[in-house]
């Protein structure tokens, strides 16, 4: 606009006209008018804003046409800034048809997202579990008087040993019930020396595949129908804590302790599971007693170290008695020890239980050592059992203070066999995972254990 205005005034100017009531350059100029007296009149006439763009529409310097190329450039920089945000995107963010947007979505997540699940079935919550079989009555005293007196061993207020004696895993509920009601008695017995658990194991860990538990695949055909197997875990506890026998079990998977915890007594961490993060977080929230086994290849300090992470507090994600997913915190379980179970060689020896008792101290860690006489410390073979409990029961009569127990691994029947294809060819009483020893040979084991760590006992340093 004001460009335009200039460019009347000059044509009125060239006309002769009277711009405003100024005379003209034609009137006012003479012969012989230098350029300065121009200048002059040309100010006299014209306004600030026609001199600016008579200046840029005829005397355009190299500073001009730069700034005119760099707007130009500007301009179209911005036009593609424009263009690229809209085309250049996600074709998800694009502006498409919605019914195309979500099927297009849909096949994407497909294809990323649960590709390996074939289905999945619903289980009961924990709490509706508890409620279908509750804790009431001789088995709810059973676990509190367990509770109790693992704790008060290992706090050393209570001189005697605690004995983790069962079969290596339980496959058939019967079998189990029938080797509880002979156990009992002879718990009894020798009660005034040692404190008999019952192994009480569901769960199997697997280097490769296998039956992996009770749990798991309570009909041993690769069902794994898991909601059989939580109810019929939870009721064989339950009668098997009526009896009157405290429960020892192994924490594998991490949900499955919400459903059945509150029936345990004595916890064991695996071997293959002591390194693992979330047990170690696990164990630092259960409310029994926790043992962690060396590592397979012998490592004590893999064990040492998953006894000072539980021991503090800690946060992981679980499910609620509702069944919710719920953040947990802990505040650490003061009640763990070391379970030397052996590894590419023995490690059940005085030397042995030596060492492990200096890397306690170093760790300023409670001295609580439980021997397992099975696994590496039997080499793999059941009958060792034996001899593995004769060493402990020496090493205490010599006045070991760091032994506060052994585990032992016994069926009704000795030996082991494999599953058959045909299932009715199972033979009773014996085990289909690790050999274990006979009943007889367990009773007898037993009573001579407890003969020869009596007397030693009464002498024991209190803490």
């Amino acid at each position: 606009i004001a460009g335009r205005r200039a460019q009347r005034r000059r044509a009125a100017l060239l006309a002769g006209s009277v711009v405003e009531g100024k005379p003209s350059p034609s009137q006012l100029s003479r012969p012989g008018m230098s350029v300065e007296d121009y200048e002059e009149l040309e100010k006299a006439i014209l306004t600030p804003v026609d001199r600016y763009w008579r200046r840029r529409t005829t005397h355009r310097t190299p500073e001009d046409r730069l700034s005119l190329l760099l707007g130009v450039i500007a301009g179209v920089m911005l036009f593609l800034l424009v263009w690229c945000s809209f085309w250049i995107r996600p074709a998800s963010c694009r502006i498409m048809p919605r019914s195309l947007l979500e099927a297009l979505m849909s096949k994407r997540v497909k294809e990323i997202d649960n590709l390996h699940i074939i289905g999945y079935e619903e289980l009961p919550t924990p709490g509706e579990l508890k409620d279908e079989f509750p804790l009431t009555g001789v088995a709810l005293q059973t676990v509190l008087n367990g509770h109790r007196q693992v704790k008060a061993i290992l706090d050393r207020q209570d001189k005697r040993l605690v004995v983790v004696v069962g079969p290596c895993s339980i496959h058939n509920s019967e079998e189990a019930r029938e080797y509880a009601r002979r156990l009992k008695p002879l718990a009894d017995e020798l009660q005034e020396s040692l404190l008999i658990l019952m192994r009480v194991y569901f769960e199997k860990p697997r280097t490769s595949v296998g039956w992996e538990g009770l749990i798991y695949d309570p009909h041993l055909d690769g069902t794994h129908r898991i909601e059989h197997g939580l109810r019929t875990g939870r009721q064989l506890m339950l009668d098997i804590a009526d009896i009157g026998l405290p429960i020892a079990v192994e924490a594998l998977d991490l949900i499955s302790p919400q459903y059945l915890q509150d029936l345990v007594t004595w916890t064991a961490i695996g071997a293959r599971t002591t390194e693992s993060p979330t047990h170690r977080k696990l164990a630092s929230g259960i409310s029994s007693a926790v043992g962690f086994k060396n590592n397979v290849d012998g490592s004590l300090s893999v064990a040492v170290n998953a006894i000072r992470s539980a021991s503090a507090n800690h946060s992981f994600i679980s499910v609620t008695e509702q069944g919710k997913v719920a953040v947990f915190r802990t505040s650490g379980n003061p009640h763990c020890h070391v379970i030397l179970r052996g590894g590419k060689s023995p490690n059940y020896d005085k030397a042995s239980v030596t060492a492990c008792e200096e890397e306690l101290k170093k760790a300023s860690l409670p001295v609580n050592i439980m021997v397992d006489c099975s696994h590496g410390n039997s080499q793999k073979d059941f009958m060792k059992q034996a001899e593995v409990m004769d060493d402990v029961a020496r090493q205490v009569r010599e006045g070991n203070q760091s032994i506060i127990g052994v585990m032992l691994e016994s069926n009704i029947l000795e030996g082991n066999q494999p599953i058959p294809d045909d299932l009715e060819e199972i033979r009773y009483g014996v085990s289909i995972t690790d050999a274990c020893l006979g009943w007889e040979a367990t009773e007898s084991l037993l009573r001579k254990f407890a003969g020869a760590v009596k007397e030693p006992l009464k002498t024991r340093n209190p803490a």
